[in-house]
């Protein structure tokens, strides 16, 4: 009788690929974030004739608030697995953001008019085009209703967009 060779079995996940991978992912954002807010606290630090925020137009605080409130809604939503009404108020999320931006450029704020005015958009921007790219996905996962794994991993990339505004908030408009 002949033995065999043993064969090393592969070793079952747990965890799904798609899923790790969306991990790294926001491990590479959090590092994007973290450098971008680092850098805005430094330059608030030392640069206090760019950072002139009194002699800037006030920032609309309590719409920016608001706003807020619906983004953290829609993370709320789609933790309830309401997929279509987070789409919903990430959209008027991204709406109003595109107001205000209008409406602070018409008031002069431009990237170069001052250090925190480039922060400013740097920052905002940033998170702007990630939260675009939460919706893309979102609408995405949401077209494939039956596919749980695309609706796990897009939510993992939505609830990392609503957990960083409130910090971007804070830093920028406070």
């Amino acid at each position: 009788m002949t033995v065999a060779a043993a064969r090393p079995r592969p070793i079952q996940s747990r965890i799904a690929l798609p899923v790790i991978g969306m991990a790294l992912f926001l491990m590479a954002e959090t590092m994007l974030f973290a450098g971008l807010i680092s850098t805005s606290m430094v330059l608030r630090a030392t640069t206090r004739q760019g950072w002139n925020v009194d002699a800037l137009p006030k920032l609309p605080l309590w719409i920016s608030a608001a706003n807020m409130a619906v983004l953290l809604t829609s993370g709320w939503l789609l933790w309830g697995r309401q997929l279509k009404g987070a789409v919903a108020l990430g959209t008027i999320f991204v709406a109003v953001q595109g107001a205000e931006w209008s409406r602070v450029l018409m008031y002069g704020i431009r990237s170069g008019a001052s250090v925190y005015a480039g922060v400013f958009y740097t920052l905002i921007g940033t998170h702007a085009l990630h939260v675009i790219a939460g919706l893309a996905c979102l609408m995405w996962a949401a077209r494939k209703s039956d596919n749980a794994l695309a609706v796990r991993v897009c939510s993992m990339y939505w609830f990392f967009v609503v957990i960083v505004w409130p910090i971007l908030y804070w830093l920028v408009y406070l």
